[in-house]
């Protein structure tokens, strides 16, 4: 674990397995509160098998895990089952997906809005400075979204990105990122009392099952 300081902030890279987790971990560091601690690669135990996590962030009793989303690193079934043990045996209070290619192309919407739903872990300085990196209809959206808390109820966030060239407004692909609590009921919870009830300890035998997959 690494923790923030007020003086140089250089996490070295070697842990990163993908060039997205490179990406993030250079532009999250500049924008964490001092004494927030990041780790990488951090691994816990379950009963359907052993999985590291990208990231985990942790400033006093607040913690979190960020997983980045790349096609070419993630099976989706597989993650849902990987989160729901995670959360279901209490290894891990929060977990948020982000996109790669949200991470390649929207990085600082991504930021913005994990300054806003977790401010302890950023810093002032930072939380204001990304809400001037992004565009304030971007930025309005966000706010609302979580002031309303309109994704809570569907473990996730969208937000249609706009820019504005000459008063012409451009829109890109949509921002998703996930949250997964473990202190409420959600879509997790049910993959996780399913695989209990049924005794299912292997995520290939709770695809079938599951997923009929």
């Amino acid at each position: 674990m690494f923790t923030i300081n007020d003086k140089s902030n250089y996490v070295s890279e070697d842990l990163c397995e993908s060039p997205i987790e490179r990406i993030f971990l250079s532009e999250i560091v500049k924008y964490l509160e001092v004494g927030t601690q990041i780790g990488q690669q951090i691994e816990y135990s379950t009963k359907i098998g052993n999985f590291r996590v990208d990231f985990l962030i942790k400033k006093g009793k607040l913690e979190y895990v960020i997983e980045l989303d790349g096609k070419e690193f993630h099976k989706e079934e597989n993650d849902i089952w990987r989160d729901s043990f995670l959360l279901g045996e209490k290894k891990v209070k929060t977990i948020i997906r982000i996109k790669g290619k949200d991470i390649t192309y929207n990085i600082n919407e991504c930021l913005y809005f994990l300054s806003q739903v977790f401010p302890e872990s950023f810093s002032q300085r930072g939380k204001l400075n990304l809400g001037t990196l992004i565009e304030p209809k971007n930025k309005s959206t966000i706010d609302e979204n979580i002031k309303e808390n309109l994704f809570d109820c569907i473990d996730k966030f969208y937000l249609e990105k706009m820019e504005f060239d000459l008063d012409e407004i451009k829109r890109y692909p949509s921002i998703e990122i996930s949250i997964k609590d473990s202190t409420k009921f959600k879509y997790w919870e049910k993959l996780y009392n399913f695989a209990l009830k049924n005794k299912i300890y292997d995520i290939v035998e709770l695809n079938k099952k599951y997923f009929k997959k």
